[in-house]
């Protein structure tokens, strides 16, 4: 709660300013459909079947490298180690499962 003593005002109930700009930056950017550059699905319908070959498809370096990967059970060790600015989006944490 923010106090004014000088001006004898009372608290004020609602959040600084900047905390509610943060958390309307937090939920644009969970809610946000950002475009993908690649799609991985197990049924065949996206670019990839498998994560290892989308990440393996994103370019050395540069700007950010989006890959949605569709609900379904991957099981796969996905190494992302050679590659910069690759950002991973499933349908949902119960949707989507890497193991």
């Amino acid at each position: 709660m923010v106090c004014n003593l000088a001006e004898g005002t009372p608290p004020s109930r609602s959040p600084p300013s900047i905390l509610l700009h943060g958390l309307r930056t937090t939920h644009q950017l969970l809610t946000a459909s950002p475009p993908v550059d690649v799609v991985v699905a197990k049924d065949g319908s996206g670019d990839h079947d498998t994560i290892s070959a989308a990440v393996a498809a994103a370019p050395p370096g540069g700007s950010r490298y989006i890959i949605h990967i569709k609900e379904g059970l991957y099981q796969e060790k996905v190494e992302v180690l050679q590659r910069s600015n690759v950002m991973l989006i499933g349908d949902g944490a119960a949707r989507t499962e890497i193991i």
